[in-house]
């Protein structure tokens, strides 16, 4: 492990691509968080002294050796998606602005482009950030200004009109001479590191990941992309999609059924993950991954059918209603 202070800009400079990996949850942060960020940015811009102000850590691998020559090395960030992506709506915000004005404030449109876009690169290279799921299409339309998908990511769209806004209110030289001040901890990992310990510490304090976030990443992490991709696309998403029009917490409840039907005992809710990890590795089903994936993926079918009355079978649905209300 690496790790050096540096600012914001000088990290994002060069060309380069930072890859979200398939485990990690779709960018998180809301206004209140966009908000802390745009008071902190102009009140150290408006300063006249040199003040850097620490804009937290970001943690990503080593990049493996590019597949064809003239490829850009990727590096798989480990912790920093939601610093990352905030600032790129940001900077795509001030672009747009710059360009709407017409004035000079040390740094022109085009040369803002190039701490978000690889230039004379082509397709998904061309781009410095590359999220994940709806996000990453997502932010593409708005680095480019083009149509939003049809399945866009709000919080992404939200935060790019709420920076829009707020450049509209102040001076933008001061907003970019507060994001020069923004300085990072750039922490690279290397092949002895164990990603998946540090993601657990680092992701102790902020937004709170779920259990179903934490299984998904202790399953996922620690395998080559490409297989991560797999094991994504093939099981855990067809999972996510399953419990996409429900609370979160059943996710937790089918998961705590799962485990003490296949452990006999009961985990407590706020050990779900922690009992996960230790029935993976005691029974040592990582040598069975896609088997224990596709096991929870047609488990939590049933789970869905029977505690949520997903069932299409009208007659077995007859009765699986009749118990739900024996049980009230």
């Amino acid at each position: 492990m690496k790790a050096t202070v540096t600012s914001m800009l000088n990290f994002l400079e060069g060309t380069k691509q930072f890859v979200i990996p398939i485990y990690q949850r779709t960018y998180e942060w809301k206004k209140e968080q966009c908000e802390l960020l745009w008071d902190d940015i102009v009140h150290i811009g408006a300063l006249s002294e040199v003040t850097p102000h620490f804009f937290g850590s970001i943690v990503y691998m080593e990049p493996e050796l590019p597949q064809n020559i003239g490829d850009v090395d990727k590096y798989i960030v480990i912790d920093g998606q939601q610093r990352l992506t905030t600032l790129s709506l940001l900077l795509s915000a001030l672009r747009r602005s710059l360009e709407a004005r017409g004035i000079d404030i040390g740094i022109s449109p085009k040369e803002i482009s190039n701490y978000y876009f690889n230039q004379n690169k082509r397709d998904d290279q061309h781009y410095k950030l590359l999220l994940t799921q709806s996000d990453k299409a997502t932010l593409k339309s708005i680095l480019c200004e083009k149509e939003l998908p049809k399945l866009f990511s709000p919080n992404l769209e939200d935060n790019y009109h709420f920076f829009l806004s707020r450049l509209k209110e102040v001076s933008l030289e001061i907003v970019y001479r507060g994001i020069q001040r923004l300085q990072i901890v750039n922490i690279v990992l290397d092949d002895k590191d164990k990603p998946q310990l540090i993601f657990e510490g680092l992701n102790a304090k902020g937004l709170l990941l779920t259990e179903a976030d934490k299984i998904r990443n202790y399953v996922l992490m620690g395998h080559p992309h490409n297989y991560q991709t797999k094991l994504y696309e093939e099981f855990w998403y067809p999972i996510e999609q399953l419990f996409r029009n429900e609370d979160e917490k059943h996710f937790d409840r089918f998961m705590r059924h799962y485990l003490t039907l296949k452990t006999g005992r009961i985990p407590a809710f706020k050990n779900i993950y922690k009992d996960f990890k230790f029935y993976f590795l005691t029974e040592d089903r990582s040598e069975k991954l896609e088997e224990t994936l596709e096991e929870i993926y047609r488990y939590s079918k049933y789970y869905l059918d029977i505690a949520l009355l997903h069932e299409e079978d009208q007659e077995l649905r007859t009765c699986l209603e009749d118990l739900h209300e024996l049980k009230a």
